[in-house]
This record gives structure tokens, sequence and C-alpha cells, in this order.
């Protein structure tokens, strides 16, 4: 489940995903939030489509997209021709160890604020 935490300006797609894909990735777009659950998407949102361990989140593009996903990740290799997505569908290797990466550039680094 992703933290509730909420930004007060969208994120350039381009710079949340510097340095984690090949893939050529739209540099006007911008980012809300994100989610891995197709059902708590909303509108600008990013959906994280992560393989899991009893369904693909690869079958759940459609709906995020109808629910106002803005751009989809999926993990590198995963086939995605069963959907027409409307949106970008960006390929990322490792996607589920990555996902740490995107949420704390998108939420602006918060456990650099937490004293340990």
């Amino acid at each position: 489940m992703m933290p509730a935490i909420q930004i007060k300006h969208g994120f350039n797609l381009n710079s949340l995903l510097k340095g984690l894909t090949d893939s050529p990735v739209p540099a006007d777009l911008e980012i809300t939030g994100l989610d891995n659950d197709s059902r708590r998407i909303t509108p600008g949102d990013l959906f994280l489509a992560c393989k899991g361990r009893h369904t693909d989140g690869a079958f759940y593009i459609e709906p995020a997209v109808q629910a106002g996903a803005a751009a989809v990740l999926v993990e590198a290799g995963t086939e995605t021709s069963n959907t027409k997505a409307g949106v970008p569908v960006i390929p990322i290797a490792d996607l589920k160890i990555k996902t740490g990466i995107i949420a704390s550039r998108l939420y602006g680094h918060p456990s650099a604020a937490m004293e340990v």
C-alpha cells in the first residue's frame, strides 16, 4: 500500500524517471501522484503495473487509464498489446525495486527528514 502523502504540485515524468529507463519518456507530462492499485488512481496519477505473486498489474492498465492515469509503468518485457492504453506505457527493468526511488522523488525524499 502506498503512503497517503500529498504533493502540492505535479512532477515532470521525465525528471521522475531520469536514469531508470532507456525508453523514451514524454518531456512535458506532469504526474500528481502514483499508485499500484488501479482502484485508487485519480486523474494525473502514475500507475505502477507491477507483477505480483497472484496477478500481473498489466491486467489493470485499462481501468487505471479510465480512472485518469496519466502514464503507466510496466516491468520491462511485459506484454501490453492486449490494451489500448492511450497514455504512455513505459517499461522499467526491476520496477518493484525502483518503485521506492520513484516514490521518493515524487514526494520530495521524505525519509531525508526522518531522525533515526
